[in-house]
């Protein structure tokens, strides 16, 4: 099952240098993708920490939505005090970003 990290739902946006490349892979996009909950809510914390105000992030998540929703892509509910948990330990062990490790559970 590919996963799909932060990166990718940045590089969604037009304006975002990688954006050419990420739909390069137009196929990753429709074929059994998921979207780990912890990836949005890392979304959404790199916007905040570029300057977006309120409005602006939840206007990305609304559009970040309606890609998801047309591609029929799904987002997988994994965030509980159980991936927390493990979020810890795989940083720890392989000395993890903690947003990557808590998309790794």
């Amino acid at each position: 099952m590919p996963v799909a990290d932060t990166e990718l739902l940045l590089a969604l946006n037009p304006r975002d240098k990688k954006h050419r490349k990420a739909l390069e892979g137009k196929r990753i996009l429709t074929k059994g993708l998921k979207i780990p909950d912890t990836a949005i809510l890392e979304f959404q914390i790199v916007l905040r920490a570029r300057g977006r105000s309120p409005k602006e992030v939840a206007l990305a998540l609304t559009a970040l939505k309606q890609i998801l929703k047309t591609r029929r892509i799904k987002v997988v509910q994994t965030l509980n005090i159980n991936t927390l948990i493990k979020q810890s330990e795989l940083e720890e062990k392989y000395n993890l970003s903690y947003f990557d490790s808590l998309i790794l559970t």
